[in-house]
Order: C-alpha cells, then structure tokens, then sequence
C-alpha cells in the first residue's frame, strides 16, 4: 500500500544543499579576498617612505656698502637670518632670507653746519641655493641667486634746520657665493659675499626728491646650524 503522506525528505534535502553551498561559497570569498589584499597591503607606510626635508638656519654679520647716494652713511652693518630648505642628497635647495642694515653719523657740509645722517635697509629674499659637495677637509663652496625686496630709509638732521627724510622700496635680483666650512653634522661657519643688483631697472628709489637705487655689495661671516 502507498503511504499519502507527503514526503519531506526532497525538500529538507534540496534547502540543506542551497545552505551548504551558501556557506562554502562566503567561505570562499573571504579566503579569496584574503589573499587578494593581505594584511601588509592596508599598513602604514614606514616614516622613510615619506617625503622630507634637511633644513639648515643662518646667522650672519656682514659690512655692506650702499649706493653712493646713501652718503656718507652707505657703509652699513648688516644682519642676517636665514634658511636652506632642501630635500636629502640634493645639491639645489630653496633659500629664504631676512636682512636688516643701518648706519648713521655727521659731517659738515658747507653752507649748512653740521648735519646727522641715518639710513636703514630692510630686505626680504626667496632664491636657490646651490652647495657642492665637500672639497677638501671640510670645505665645499655654494652658490645662490634669486630676487629681493628692499625697504630703505634715509634722513638727514642738520643743526640749524629742519630735518628731512623718506622712505621707499624696489625690487632686484641678488646673487651670491662663498666657502662653508663644516665643524661636524650640524655647525658650520661660512665666508659669504652677496651683491644685489638692477634695483632701478623696476623702480627706482625716491628719497625727499632724490631718485636712486638699493644696490649694494657685502662680505661677512655666516654660521650654520643644520637640523
């Protein structure tokens, strides 16, 4: 005799099939992916694969001689703070720098008494610096060039009359180069020469109705420290 009742067992059969290979193919997946993207592939990048930059700061005192008309107060004493961003191992960096000069004294001048003159240099750079590799006992020259902005300011006070003065700025093109001797892996001492040059070729200084320009050379001592 057939027995009516329904049999479950296809059903139970066939759902336990679809669930098995449900499960193996998730499985699988995940050994795929797994192994697609190991765990190595989503670290950190260790700190040396990151760009970075060797910096090295300045200090320098120089003696400056001005244009003629800056006279007789043109010799000036100047500072100087600066930095040498580079990346490691290249020769070219960038080179930015600060600049304050001045000067003041006296003089006769005839047919007007004793006058009191001051004058004043202000100047900010951005450049490329060039550094050769070491030479001989520590020694390596360098070299940069690049464009300046200066500020100058000039006054004259004579003794029987009013003072006069003014103020004004331009823009020209600097190069330099020198000898940097290095004591170790940071400190260095250098002998610098920098000119600034073709100041009134953009525009020319006007001080209380005189035209002139910011040209000027110097020499001086720098000392570097490098981080």
């Amino acid at each position: 005799m057939r027995d009516s009742t329904p049999s479950s067992a296809p059903v139970s059969f066939r759902g336990r099939v679809r669930t098995t290979s449900l499960a193996t193919l998730i499985a699988a997946s995940l050994a795929t992916g797994c192994a697609v993207a190991p765990s190595s592939a989503i670290a950190v990048a260790p700190y040396e694969h990151y760009a970075r930059f060797d910096t090295t700061l300045y200090v320098g005192v120089a003696q400056r001689c001005a244009d003629t008309a800056f006279g007789p107060v043109d010799e000036q004493l100047a500072y100087s703070l600066e930095a040498d961003i580079r990346q490691p191992d290249d020769d070219v960096g960038l080179e930015l720098g600060l600049y304050c000069s001045s000067d003041d004294g006296s003089e006769n001048v005839p047919g007007i008494g004793r006058v009191s003159f001051d004058a004043s240099m202000t100047e900010l750079s951005v450049g490329a610096r060039w550094r050769y590799a070491e030479l001989w006992r520590h020694f390596r020259p360098y070299a940069s060039a690049g464009v300046a902005f200066v500020s100058a300011s000039y006054g004259a006070d004579p003794a029987l009359s009013n003072s006069r003065e003014g103020s004004d700025w331009t823009l020209g093109p600097y190069v330099r180069a020198g000898l940097e001797y290095t004591f170790d892996a940071n400190w260095s001492l250098s002998l610098d020469y920098r000119q600034v040059l073709f100041t009134d070729v953009v525009k020319s200084l006007s001080i209380d109705g005189t035209s002139t320009d910011a040209n000027y050379s110097q020499i001086g001592l720098v000392l570097g420290y490098a981080f």
